[in-house]
Formats: structure tokens, C-alpha cells, sequence
């Protein structure tokens, strides 16, 4: 994939989740369309380019978040990592329900360690429905960007411009 496509569509997942889907709540919660596209990105594009999208990423979660600084980043570098053997180990054929799979499994284990107080030790099922909806809405978003990223994968191959624009 192309260097240059692959960073437009970054910076658009984070700008589209931090001013967009805010005000767009199910539930109290958005699916998070970032970590999702970065577990799609890493069926397409090499682990480093991920892993610095990641980076960039989960620093600007947060300083958004009122998380622990630092969690997202580490977070999203350890999703990362994982995902890019488990998607791809052994396998050249893409199918769109593993990564959507993983990006819930994902979500969902994010919400549990920020929501870890208000799970185990103030039982609420609204706490509950909110981190399933948060994790099924992601793992959505996955499935939307597995079909935008392998469309722009196609377009970036078959257009060459060199000297412009890397590919992989």
C-alpha cells in the first residue's frame, strides 16, 4: 500500500473519532475506528509503518483520553504487534471476519482494563452493555475498514506515480 494513502486515512480515522463521532453515541459509547483501523492496516502494510501509526496514534488518545497517559499508546503498540502475526501467520488469503474478530476482542479488552473498577467492583449492567456495545461497534468499524482499505489497496497498485508516493 502506498505510504502517502495509508497516512491520509489515518489522519482521517483520527479526526473523524475525536470530532465526529462524538457527538454520535450508542449507548453512551463510539466505537473506536482508530484501533480498529490500525488492526485492518496490519493485514496490508509492513509492521513498521504500522507500528509508527500506532505510536502517533495512541499519543494523540492520550492527550485526548482521561486515561493514564501512556495507556493507549502501549495499548495500541501491543495490538499491534499481535495482530500482525496472528492475522497473517501462515496465511495469504484476507478474510474480513478475522480482523473484525480480533478488533472486538481488542476493544473489548481495553474496555475492560479501563472500566476495570466499575466492572468488578461496583457491578452495574449498564457498565456492562456499554463495554459490549463499544466492542461490537469497533469491531464493525473493522469490518467497514477492511472493505475501504482493500479498495484503496487495488486503486494505490494499479496508480504508480514514482518519486512521489512509496510503495511497500
Amino acid at each position: 500500500m502506498k505510504l502517502l494513502a495509508l497516512i491520509v486515512l489515518f489522519v482521517l480515522s483520527i479526526l473523524v473519532q475525536i470530532f465526529f463521532l462524538e457527538g454520535w453515541q450508542v449507548v453512551g459509547v463510539t466505537a473506536n475506528i482508530v484501533l480498529a483501523f490500525l488492526i485492518v492496516s496490519c493485514l496490508f502494510v509492513p509492521l513498521e509503518q504500522v507500528l509508527w501509526l500506532g505510536l502517533i496514534g495512541g499519543l494523540m488518545f492520550d492527550f485526548y483520553n482521561n486515561a493514564d497517559f501512556g495507556f493507549n499508546m502501549g495499548f495500541y503498540i501491543l495490538v499491534i504487534v499481535v495482530a500482525k502475526y496472528l492475522l497473517k501467520f501462515g496465511e495469504n488469503e484476507y478474510s474480513w471476519w478475522k480482523p473484525a474478530l480480533f478488533a472486538t476482542v481488542a476493544a473489548l479488552v481495553q474496555a475492560m482494563l479501563l472500566r476495570f473498577s466499575n466492572i468488578f467492583l461496583n457491578f452495574s449492567w449498564v457498565v456492562i452493555g456499554q463495554v459490549l456495545a463499544y466492542s461490537i461497534l469497533t469491531g464493525l468499524a473493522a469490518v467497514v475498514w477492511y472493505l475501504v482499505i482493500g479498495q484503496v489497496v487495488e486503486l494505490t497498485d494499479k496508480i504508480n506515480i514514482r518519486g512521489i508516493i512509496r510503495s511497500k
